[in-house]
């Protein structure tokens, strides 16, 4: 069964399911991923990390790629997000 993913998380190459991981391991995981994709390749991340969205502002600043959005459930417990990343490979 497949989710339909909203706009615009459903353009996203790759979906990173680290909800329940604390930091560093979803930065990590999603450098991973990033360091082998290809410019424009976009990186979906679902994460319950309080810091999450933080850590990966800085991570996108640090490294060039983009922050695309960041979404959180309203309502959902615990609190959780999804994020796009644009990979800017070079």
């Amino acid at each position: 069964m497949t989710i339909s993913q909203p706009e615009p998380f459903n353009q996203s190459d790759h979906m990173l399911d680290a909800r329940g991981w604390l930091c560093p391991e979803p930065v990590i995981a999603a450098n991973q991923w990033l360091q082998k994709a290809a410019d424009g390749d976009m990186l979906h991340i679902m994460l319950t990390d309080p810091h999450g969205p933080l850590d990966f502002e800085v991570f996108c600043l640090r490294t060039g790629h983009r922050l695309l959005a960041c979404e959180q459930h309203s309502g959902a417990q615990p609190l959780q997000w999804d994020l796009l990343i644009e990979c800017k490979s070079g």
